[in-house]
This record gives structure tokens, sequence and C-alpha cells, in this order.
């Protein structure tokens, strides 16, 4: 049946065909298990335990953007697909058919994902000459609310309850009050840092480019802990169970405790580990891939390597835990389910490009990008479309 609330934002897309407008017009209304964060929530496991779409899945539809998206995830949340793109713009389409509903630019280039709460987004960007903005926007009313020179942001924000959280390329965590953005305190990392912060316990943990895991108080800003891993990384930690996960680019991938960042295993996976790895706590299984294809299933309390798949081309992206699959994508174009506990390959699909983004997955359907620009909704059912 259709709702009279698909029909409004039928009409919203018509009217803003080609404009670039982002004002949706009434209220977003979230709903539990929207995607409404890098990874789906604040410890970024992108974990969906129960409900999500199972293989084989079917292309619904393709929407084409003006520019490549950026890395990070999609955001999902009512009915609608918050997409960032290279050239700056945050594109929102239809969940059900990928329509556009509208675009906005918000500087050079969202080179990760903007943040989403309620009707409030947050917006990293990249401007020339390494300096960037943060932006806070209603997308209901289609108004800027705030919009601070914080340095170069090539990660991921986080929110968590009233403000948002965000590292920077000159080596700063800046947490700002939401929705006003007043800047409530930074800290000083030790280097640029690319990847995102993750949240948990009351704690906002971040990951340097130099390869030192830190540990701030959410509240206050005060350092609780920091660790040396073995070497760089890019990767984002991802938080559960009381451990916090990071793989490096000399092809480790560290456990440390949440509550005092000493290390509780090392697995040596012996090529570099690009992006962050995916996590199932309630099976104890952390899923990783690696630049030479290999993609992993490790214990949590071990470390130990459980099962293995080569895809045919490097993985650069974190994958997406669905129940008893884990939807992965590759350099090499593939797009593919595995079963979490053998990695046998249950589904596969070729993409039109290298994948760089990691899915995102709620209310039926796994959304992902790929090289050019385009962006795919995938689900278990339904008539194709595209645009």
């Amino acid at each position: 049946m259709t709702t009279p609330r698909f029909l409004a934002l039928a009409a919203l897309a018509v009217s803003l065909a080609g404009c670039e407008v982002l004002q949706l017009g009434q209220p977003i209304r979230p709903a539990p298990g929207d995607w409404t964060a890098l990874g789906g929530d604040p410890g970024h496991t992108f974990l969906v335990a129960t409900g999500g779409p199972t293989p084989p899945l079917r292309l619904s539809w393709t929407y084409t953007a003006p520019a490549m998206t950026g890395r990070g995830s999609p955001i999902i949340v009512d009915d609608l697909v918050f997409v960032g793109t290279m050239q700056g713009e945050v594109h929102v389409v239809r969940l059900k058919d990928g329509e556009g509903v509208g675009y906005r630019k918000f500087g050079r280039s969202v080179e990760s994902s903007p943040a989403l709460s309620g009707s409030f987004l947050l917006i990293p960007n990249s401007e020339e000459g390494r300096a960037s903005t943060l932006t806070g926007y209603d997308v209901t009313e289609g108004r800027q609310l705030f919009k601070l020179d914080i340095g170069a942001v090539e990660s991921t924000p986080l929110i968590v309850g009233q403000r948002g959280y965000v590292t920077t390329l000159e080596g700063e965590l800046v947490a700002v009050d939401l929705p006003g953005g007043a800047v409530a305190w930074k800290a000083k990392l030790p280097g640029p840092t690319h990847a995102s912060p993750s949240a948990a316990a009351g704690l906002i943990v971040c990951a340097t480019d130099a390869g030192i895991a830190l540990a701030f108080d959410l509240e206050t800003g005060k350092e609780r802990w920091r660790h040396a891993l073995d070497g760089p990384t890019r990767a984002t930690p991802t938080v559960g169970g009381g451990a916090i996960y990071i793989g490096t680019e000399r092809g480790t991938m560290h456990a440390l405790s949440l509550v005092d960042g000493t290390e509780q295993w090392r697995a040596a996976l012996k090529k570099p580990i690009p992006a962050q790895a995916s996590l199932d706590t309630t099976v104890n299984r952390l899923y990783v891939g690696t630049s030479d294809g290999r993609f992993r299933a490790l214990n949590t309390t071990s470390g130990d390597v459980l099962w293995t798949w080569t895809a045919k081309g490097p993985i650069v992206a974190p994958a997406a835990v669905v129940g008893d699959w884990v939807y992965v994508g590759s350099l090499s174009k593939q797009f593919v389910a595995l079963s979490a506990t053998t990695g046998v390959v249950g589904w596969e699909t070729e993409l039109k490009g290298r994948v760089k983004t990691a899915p995102a997955v709620a209310r039926g359907t796994v959304v992902i990008a790929s090289e050019d620009k385009y962006v795919y909704g995938f689900t278990m059912d339904g008539p194709a479309a595209s645009r």
C-alpha cells in the first residue's frame, strides 16, 4: 500500500529534480535498526544481529551521483539514504526506489560520511589549502546551523547524545555541542588522524596515523590511556564486548582492553589492513580484509583465524555482518555474501566499479557504493529500478 509519507517524498523528489536543495519539509522518523552512523553504531561494529536481508539478493535500484562517493558508508534512516561525494555534496535518495530527493554542496569534498541525529546532519569537508570545515545542517528546514573551521577533516564524525566528535589531520580530537556548534573541548593527538572516533562505556577511542591508540573521557576530554601499535594505521577502531580492535599497515590486528588499553592479543595477517574490522560479539567473531584480497574471520578471544576467503582484488572497505552472512566488496568489483561460520560464498554479483565504501544495512535493504559514482540498493525481492 502506498503511504501518504511515500507520496510526499515522491512529490518532493519531482519538485527538487535538478535543483541544489536539501530541505525535506518534514521531520525524520528514525526507527530501531536504522543506520545513522558509520558502521551502524557508535562502536562501528557493522553488525545487524537479526532481521536483515539474506541472500540471494536482487538489485532493486541504482542511483548515479555526479561524483565519486566518499569513504565510510551511506546512512539509512526513515525512508531515506544519505551519501556524501568527493565534490562536497550530500545527496539524499529514497530507500524504496533510489529516486533522488535533494542534495546540497557543503565544500570541496566530503571525504568520508556525514553523521545524522534526528533531522540534524553533521558534515565534514576538506577545503583547498588543507583547511576544512565542519557543518551542522537541519535537513527538515533546509537550514545551516553552524560552520566551524577546525582543521582538515577526512574522518567521519560521531554523534553521541547532544555532542559530535571528530578527528582532524592537524592532530586534534574535537567535541562540539549540538545543535549550536560550540566547541566543548579539544584534545591534542600525537599526529594527523584519518581514522574516525569510536565510543563505548563513556570513552571516545581514536587511532592516529602514526599508530597510537588513545581513549578520552566522553564528557571532559581527559586522556584515560594510550597504547602504541606496531605500525601506522588509518583504520577506525572497532569497539565491542569490552575490547578495541585495530589493524595496522604492517598487517597486524591488535585487540586492546577498553578499560586501560592493555593488549589482549595480536594476530599477524602479514599484509596491510586498510580498513576497520567488523564485529559480532554474540558469536565471538571479528571479520577483516587485507590488501592482498584475503578476508578472514578471527576469534575475538584468542585472535586465531577461523576461516579465510580470497577475493579477486584488494579489500579496502569494511564488511557488513547481517546475522549468519557477511557482505564484502573488493577492488575487483566483486560484492559477495559469505557464510559467517564457514566463509563459503552464498551469493555474488559484479558492480560497475571498484568498492571503496562500506555497505549500510537497514529496513531490509543493503546499500553500497562503487566507483565511479554509483549507489546500489539490494533487497530480497522487489522490482528493479535505476536512475
